[in-house]
This record gives C-alpha cells, sequence and structure tokens, in this order.
C-alpha cells in the first residue's frame, strides 16, 4: 500500500508584520463624525446626520397649508461610552393661510 503524505499548512504563526488597526477606535470615530456633535450648528458640515436631516426636510403637508423646516439638531453626548444618545431637533413650523403667514418654532 502506498504512503500518501498529506501537506499540512499552519495557521498558527501570524504572517503579517503591521500591527492590526483597532477596529473599536476606527468605529468610534466614524460614528463622532456622523454626529458631529462637537461642532456648533451654524458650523456643521453636510455630512452624516446633518446631510440627513437636510435631505428630509422640508416636509409639506398634501394639503399645502403648512410646511416643517429643520433648523438644527443637537445631541446629549458628553461621553461616547455607548451609542445610545437622545438628538433633539428643532424645526420651524409654518401654516399658510390665504393672504397670511404664520410662524412657530418649536422644539422637540
Amino acid at each position: 500500500m502506498a504512503v500518501i503524505q498529506k501537506l499540512r499548512k499552519s495557521f498558527g504563526k501570524s504572517f503579517l508584520q503591521t500591527p492590526l488597526p483597532d477596529l473599536v477606535e476606527i468605529q468610534y470615530n466614524s460614528y463622532r463624525d456622523f454626529l458631529q456633535a462637537d461642532v456648533a450648528p451654524e458650523n456643521r458640515k453636510n455630512i452624516g446626520l446633518q446631510n440627513v436631516f437636510k435631505s428630509m426636510f422640508p416636509i409639506k403637508d398634501y394639503a399645502g397649508i403648512a410646511d416643517l423646516e429643520f433648523i438644527e439638531y443637537t445631541s446629549d453626548v458628553e461621553q461616547l461610552i455607548n451609542f445610545a444618545a437622545p438628538i433633539r431637533i428643532a424645526c420651524s413650523r409654518k401654516r399658510f393661510i390665504p393672504f397670511t403667514l404664520v410662524s412657530n418654532v418649536s422644539y422637540t
């Protein structure tokens, strides 16, 4: 009977010469850039959550009587321990009545 030798490949040793990046830090930085919580609302770039809200608003009703416009958002992220942080949106509600324009600012 012929003996067949099998070639074994060892995956026990690492062949990487460069260290692996800290994947948690990459995710943390990405989330921080998405929120832009450390940037003043008037200085935010049109990326991340700012871009999401700018693309969604203004919201108009079907009758054309009222508009809801996005002003700014704030986040209570002081220390990013986890990714659960409440976000508050400031909106401007405009109601169109024939020959008049009524405007209210509401914070929700």
